[in-house]
């Protein structure tokens, strides 16, 4: 007969031999009169452990969906920004790709800058504005798909903080300007 403990930080907690009894191998009964084992016992508990440990992983997978959708949903109603060519100011904008891309892509950024830009996106376009142009250069034919349609791409940069900002600007004609941004930490020396 097992003995009962009252300290459950001893892990045993109480037991009560008639709610576990026992047949004449050893076996646990159930009340109803089925029979099983320590093993089958064990199984049915990790298996329960499993399972709620799956379903943890499914819903916060769920709510950071939730979350990247939201802010997907927001880039893509950013304003416009104002950037200077030269003489020549022009207005670029996110279509869906590149909404698409500057959510669900690091692309060109490094870890710390694409977590700061997704933890600052509603800020992006002040961030971006004032940008200055560096050079601009002829799309050189590629098949991908944020190259379709593009004449020249256009190149700007700014620092933020602890960031170097890049600005790629697809011009694809007729005023249609697409950009995307990239973020990266500065690089620090120490001696």
């Amino acid at each position: 007969m097992l003995e009962k403990d009252n300290n459950l930080m001893n892990g045993k907690g109480e037991w009560d031999e008639a709610d576990h009894p026992r047949d004449s191998d050893g076996k646990f009964t159930s009340k109803g009169g089925g029979q099983s084992t320590m093993s089958q016992v064990k199984t049915e508990s990790q298996s329960t452990k499993k399972d709620a440990v799956k379903h943890l992983i499914e819903t916060l997978k769920k709510i950071k969906n939730v979350k990247i959708k939201e802010i997907h949903s927001f880039i893509k109603s950013l304003n416009p920004i104002k950037l200077q060519i030269k003489d020549d100011e022009i207005i670029a904008e996110f279509d869906k790709f590149t909404a698409d891309k500057n959510v669900f892509s690091i692309g060109n950024s490094d870890i710390e800058g694409y977590n700061y830009k997704l933890s600052n996106i509603e800020k992006l376009p002040s961030y971006i504005e004032g940008s200055k142009y560096k050079y601009s250069k002829a799309e050189t034919g590629k098949s991908a798909r944020q190259h379709k349609g593009v004449k020249e791409w256009h190149y700007f940069s700014k620092e933020v903080g602890d960031y170097n900002i890049t600005v790629n600007v697809r011009d694809k004609g007729a005023n249609k300007y697409i950009y995307e941004v990239s973020f990266k930490k500065k690089k620090t020396w120490s001696h």
